[in-house]
């Protein structure tokens, strides 16, 4: 069996937001808000956020899952985000005119504030072959433990 993804579904610091075929992951951190993917259309991700009591201005982060179009076509709502993608994507977003800021590999830990973002390559589904699979977010401490 398969459970879908449900719209508002909360995990967590995480928050699914869905733009039609697309989810976002809404990450609320210590740095302010943070996301991974933007969706496909900048309209209805700005909607989905504003329902969540997130201005589109207060988002700090995208890390991209991978670069297609409906991964990152929301970026224009977010003029204060930060754009991340895995070393290997750089490339084809540059491509499509969406270079990012910043680049992580595999096995990354990306801090925010109190949340550290750990990153995973599975690869395949994208051109260039890598990506961000998911991510797994929690408190600070909790990586000091492991």
């Amino acid at each position: 069996d398969v459970t879908p993804i449900e719209d508002g579904a909360t995990y967590g610091p995480v928050t699914v937001l869905q733009d039609w075929f697309t989810s976002v992951a809404l990450v609320s951190t210590g740095a302010g808000p943070i996301l991974v993917d933007a969706g496909f259309r900048d309209g209805a991700l700005t909607k989905r956020l504003r329902r969540e009591g997130v201005e589109p201005e207060e988002v700090r982060a995208v890390l991209l899952s991978h670069g297609h179009g409906d991964h990152f076509g929301g970026l224009s709502a977010l003029p204060n985000a930060r754009l991340w993608s895995h070393i290997d994507e750089a490339p084809l977003l540059i491509a499509e005119g969406e270079p990012p800021d910043e680049r992580f590999g595999d096995a990354s830990r990306l801090s925010f504030g109190d949340t550290v973002v750990e990153t995973f390559h599975i690869g395949g589904h994208s051109k260039q072959g890598a990506g961000l699979s998911g991510a797994r977010a929690w408190p600070r401490q909790s990586v000091a433990a492991r």
